[in-house]
């Protein structure tokens, strides 16, 4: 078994860090990339997934439905396949078997 090597306090941080990069009008993808760079393994990537937990995202754009759901959710509502894939490849590469 991989031991976390963040923090709770750690992981709720990331998980802040990457809503509030999708919540409202635009996407700041090197916030969202940054986070993702702090993850070490998969229990890591576990905590920052439970931080995150069930969130409403705001589109910021009238007319256009907010988004309800967990960090695999938002990120694939918010993130087009290039940055998805680009997050996929950081965890791999990490040997992280968690995607987006």
């Amino acid at each position: 078994a991989t031991r976390q090597t963040i923090s709770k306090a750690q992981s709720l941080s990331l998980a802040n860090k990457i809503f509030a990069a999708v919540d409202g009008v635009g996407t700041d993808e090197p916030a969202i990339y940054d986070a993702f760079r702090v993850l070490k393994n998969n229990a890591d990537f576990a905590a920052l997934n439970a931080a995150f937990g069930k969130r409403k995202a705001s589109s910021g754009i009238p007319f256009t439905a907010d988004v309800t759901g967990n960090l695999t959710t938002i990120l694939g509502s918010e993130l087009d396949s290039n940055e998805v894939a680009k997050i996929n490849l950081m965890l791999q590469s990490k040997g992280i078997r968690y995607r987006i």
